[in-house]
């Protein structure tokens, strides 16, 4: 069995060296709170990063939402553009038509005049062409 003195002489001259040395100034309250506060630090840079990270989502939405718009428009713009184009082209054919009829015609009516004799038949020619 232990001698109760000899440990009582052991923990006086424990606590004598650990009061000499440094960790006596040590002081859990005050530690606690710098933990607390290093802790408080910590979740506000969190809080701000996570607003941040958030704003950053919104302006991307933001900003997909306007792209998909301008391509939406784009693409309307482009099959107007296409519409046109095919009116355009069905408007020269059409014109191409008529000039060709045109110049059928006139050829045809030169033909006639060249084949009548003068006597009278540019008369009749001029007289068709008036009442037709």
């Amino acid at each position: 069995m232990p001698n109760i003195y000899v440990m009582k002489k052991w923990l006086n001259l424990y606590t004598r060296s650990w009061a000499n040395s440094g960790a006596r100034h040590f002081n859990f309250a005050n530690y606690e709170q710098q933990v607390q506060g290093e802790g408080q630090h910590l979740a506000m840079e969190y809080k701000k990063f996570v607003e941040e990270l958030n704003e950053k989502a919104r302006e991307n939405l933001r900003f997909r939402t306007e792209s998909s718009k301008s391509q939406s428009a784009i693409v309307i713009m482009k099959e107007r553009i296409d519409m046109l184009k095919e009116e355009e082209c069905a408007a020269q054919e059409e014109a191409n038509g008529r000039v060709l009829a045109m110049e059928s015609g006139a050829r045809a009516l030169q033909s006639r005049l060249s084949k009548e004799d003068d006597d009278g038949g540019t008369e009749r020619l001029i007289a068709e062409l008036v009442e037709g």
